[in-house]
């Protein structure tokens, strides 16, 4: 840029002040204090997960001689003040539990293709079926009026996706109430 006596007619020396370009105009509702703090709380603690896992690979798993604990350890540590940190926003409406879940399963199904080594066991959507089964269905008292739908549901995707439904979940809802 020009220093201000050099400017031509017409010339800007702060383009973010150009009168001529339009400007975005974030129309979105604004992120109260307590917001926006667990939010830097979340951000922090990706970044000690960040750095956790660094270390995890320059080092191996032994333990740190400045702690005494082993790499792992530290690692799982900072990875449950993530959830912490991610349980905070659920709380707080800044994420929704359904579409996090969604995205654990999309991102496990993306790896199925990206991911260049394999695990002894990879988790599948029959997994996901039955985990959610568990999550949704199995405490919940016989008479909840949405065990029954929830039951039939998660049953139907476990059989859709060629599984046992009984073998992995048990009794059906009607089952247990009519023996």
């Amino acid at each position: 840029m020009k220093p201000d006596d050099q400017n031509g007619p017409g010339e800007v020396d702060d383009p973010l002040n150009d009168p001529f370009v339009e400007r975005y105009v974030p129309n979105g509702t604004p992120l109260t204090p307590h917001e926006a703090e667990i939010l830097h709380i979340l951000q922090e603690e990706c970044a000690e997960v960040i750095q956790d896992a660094s270390k995890l690979l320059r080092f191996g798993k032994e333990n740190r001689p400045d702690t005494g604990i082993t790499n792992t350890q530290h690692l799982s540590i900072e990875m449950g003040e993530v959830l912490c940190a991610m349980q905070l926003a659920i709380d707080a409406g800044l994420i929704s539990p359904v579409t996090l879940d969604q995205g654990k399963w999309q991102k496990r199904e993306r790896l199925k293709h990206y991911m260049q080594t394999n695990s002894e066991k990879t988790p599948t959507v029959m997994d996901w079926a039955v985990e959610r089964w568990n999550a949704e269905v199995a405490a919940r008292p016989l008479q909840n009026v949405n065990r029954r739908p929830l039951d039939d549901t998660w049953r139907q995707v476990i059989r859709h996706f060629g599984g046992d439904d009984r073998a992995l979940c048990g009794p059906t809802h009607d089952e247990l109430v009519n023996p």
